[in-house]
Parts: structure tokens; sequence; C-alpha cells
């Protein structure tokens, strides 16, 4: 069985500020229902009724953009490894979607009309990646410490463990249990 440990050949993306803070509320729950970045359908539907494709409410979208060289590295069904800006693996993104926003379509339905030099208008024109990526991430920190996790093994189980004298906590499909 291959274990998928944040020393893998896997793509690598280096979150930059704004990245790592929408990371940070989808991993906390911050962002629940998300469990991840959103894929296309969910994309497309959140700018034009405010709902994921499911139909469940929601107010904007929660997107991980990237450039154009290191997309075309990815394929749908693929795992990147996504790190701090100190490169340290913060979570998978177990990759579903790889698609061309319209930046200029998003602005116009998420602000209505909008003068290109406002900074919201900026930021989402000039320094927004032309790449989406959507996908459930999967968190590599440790809770109790803030660190990386040690190992993860298989989907939906975690070991942590630390330097002597540290508890080793395990985690199952949610629930955490700690190991001595």
């Amino acid at each position: 069985m291959r274990r998928d440990t944040p020393g893998d050949a896997r793509p690598r993306w280096t979150l930059r500020p704004r990245q790592q803070r929408t990371l940070e509320r989808l991993l906390d729950g911050g962002f629940a229902p998300l469990h991840g970045f959103l894929g296309r359908a969910d994309y497309d539907s959140v700018l034009l009724a405010m709902r994921l494709a499911d139909g469940t409410p929601w107010p904007f979208p929660v997107t991980l953009d990237v450039d154009e060289a290191f997309a075309v590295r990815l394929d749908a069904g693929s795992r990147v490894l996504l790190c701090d800006c100190h490169g340290t693996a913060v979570a998978w993104l177990d990759l579903a979607d790889i698609y061309h926003p319209d930046h200029l379509r998003e602005l116009r339905l998420l602000y209505g009309q909008m003068d290109r030099r406002h900074p919201v208008a900026v930021e989402l024109l000039r320094h927004t990646g032309a790449v989406y990526l959507g996908g459930r991430v999967r968190d590599l920190r440790d809770p109790a410490r803030g660190g990386p996790a040690m190992d993860v093994v298989g989907d939906g189980l975690r070991l942590w463990g630390g330097p002597v004298g540290y508890a080793w906590a395990i985690e199952v499909g949610g629930g955490s249990r700690l190991l001595h």
C-alpha cells in the first residue's frame, strides 16, 4: 500500500497569504459545509445563484487559484501538496477539477459594476491566477500542537507523534484517540 507523505514527489503549491487563510477556514470548519475548494459546477452556481450546485446556500466562491505553468502539470484525480510560505506541508488537495474562470464575469456577478481601480478588482484581475483548482482538502497539521502530521495512511486515517514525552494520536474517520 502506498503512503502519501509530505516527502512525496507529487506537485507542491506554496500558498500565498490569502490562500493560506482560506485553507485554514476550510480545515477548521469555518467554511462548513465546504470540505475543499469549489469545483466548476459549484463555482458557477455560487456566482449565478449564491448556492452550491446541490442547492445549499453559499454566498461567495472559495477558490484556489494557480498559474498556468503549474496547472499544466496536473490531472484531475491527482493530489497536490499545499504548503505554507515556509514550505511546511499543511494539507493535501484531492484534485477533482481544473478550470479557467472568467475573472471579468466573476467580478461583474459578485460585485456588479465596479471601477477596475478598486482594490478588490485589482486583486482579482491582476493578482489572481488564470486557473482554479477544485477538490477536497485533507489536513496534515497536528491539531494538538499546530505542527505537521507524522504520517498519512490511506483515506481517513492519520497518525501523529512527537519526540519522547509527547503523546501519539490516531484519527480514524474524523474521531481522535490518544495513544501512549
